[in-house]
């Protein structure tokens, strides 16, 4: 097949990293091009894809070939064009965002006309939707879209875009139900999970030095938080706890990896909280080098303390090389995590998390032992070939109609 798989900002930038697997996958067994729509940076991170750079399709929101592209779809289909238009005034409160990546959508639709594209997928039901679903709606070309949670809170025109979707993947069952609460069709909705490798290969990847010697400075039980520097995951609760813990004599230390905002407010919170040295903010490391650090077994315990959350796919990829996590009970979480496989424990509650981790830290065996289970259950829920199967299923779908 020849698929256009529209995103953000994948491969450029530092988030997106968890669709790495995904489109791997794709591009060993079928024609694929990345077609990101905020090229802001245009740097590719991660090494796995630089590879691929012939198989991106990277435009500005606005540049003459996208006007030209624009003219074009006007031209051959002057009437579905408007049309389209029009449909975006549906949601007021997302018609700026959703206006400002129209003449991308058509610059999009003249693309994959030309290039005879089979299936056009989105990842995030945001604007990377709003564009496949425009470009689909102008070429008559298949389309679907992956959601996660905070683009579906979002609800940029959830009900028609499940209304012309050949089928909507969602990640969680949690989800799933929340975006047909909010009008998508439940009998297109389909709950499909992001898939991992089935067995984590040994690495070869060399880590950064500066990151070593981070983690070579932290002592006893090292946990590792991935996740960006934001409000909604939760550092500073994590934070509180491991202070709590500290206060006992507990030996306990934590990097953070990731980037945000909130950098600076969190390590002033570090500094007046917790045992100096006890702490590092590695910033931003790339997918292999974060996976490195779980195969080189610099890593004890995975912690995700967020107040929102999909089903984290920095987590899945904790399990399933048999890291111990400790979550919270954000948005799906509770589909992955139960006292089986790890500790899940109330979002913003420092006291919950200090006594997770206090049993986890004391109760070696119970904690090797629930990290083997969460691999096992990893594979069997989140394997990348039988995911992938399932979504290939997807793009093969026939199409509705055109507009």
């Amino acid at each position: 097949m020849k698929i256009f798989y529209v995103t953000a900002q994948f491969p450029f930038g530092k988030s997106e990293s968890f669709i790495i697997p995904e489109v791997e996958h794709l591009h060993h067994q079928h024609n694929l091009w990345i077609v990101p729509m905020n090229i802001k940076g245009g740097v590719i991170l991660h090494d796995q894809l630089k590879k691929m750079t012939g198989l991106i399709l990277a435009q500005p929101y606005f540049s003459r070939s996208v006007l030209e592209s624009a003219l074009r779809m006007v031209l051959a289909r002057p009437l579905h064009v408007v049309k389209c238009f029009a449909e975006l005034f549906q949601s007021p409160r997302h018609l700026p965002k959703n206006l400002f990546v129209f003449f991308k959508a058509l610059w999009i639709a003249d693309q994959a006309r030309r290039m005879d594209i089979d299936h056009l997928h989105a990842h995030w039901l945001s604007t990377s939707a709003t564009a496949a679903m425009i470009a689909s709606r102008l070429t008559g070309i298949p389309w679907s879209f992956t959601a996660h949670r905070w683009d579906i809170e979002e609800n940029n025109l959830i009900a028609l875009k499940s209304k012309h979707a050949i089928r909507g993947r969602f990640i969680s069952e949690a989800g799933r139900r929340l975006a047909v609460r909010q009008g998508a069709s439940a009998a297109t909705s389909q709950v499909i999970h992001m898939g991992v490798p089935l067995q984590p290969k040994e690495t070869t990847v060399v880590i950064a030095e500066e990151t070593l010697t981070m983690m070579r400075s932290l002592p006893g039980v090292r946990l590792l938080c991935p996740a960006a520097l934001i409000e909604l995951k939760g550092h500073r609760f994590l934070i509180e706890a491991l202070a709590e813990l500290q206060k006992t004599g507990l030996e306990i230390s934590v990097a953070f990896a990731g980037d945000g905002p909130l950098k600076d407010t969190l390590q002033a919170q570090c500094a007046e909280q917790l045992a100096v040295g006890s702490y590092s903010f590695l910033g931003y490391i790339s997918h292999d080098q974060l996976l490195a650090l779980y195969q080189q077994h610099w890593v004890d315990m995975v912690v995700l303390p967020s107040l929102i959350e999909g089903i984290s796919v920095a987590v899945v990829e904790a399990m399933a090389h048999q890291m111990p996590v400790v979550v919270t009970r954000a948005g799906a979480m509770d589909e992955l995590v139960d006292e089986t496989v790890g500790w899940i424990v109330n979002t913003g509650d420092a006291e919950a998390l200090k006594n997770a981790l206090h049993f986890a830290v004391h109760h070696p065996d119970v904690r090797h032992a629930r990290a083997a289970q969460g691999q096992k259950k990893v594979f069997q829920e989140y394997e990348i070939d039988q995911v992938m199967q399932e979504l290939i299923k997807i793009f093969q779908l026939q199409p509705k109609g055109q507009a």
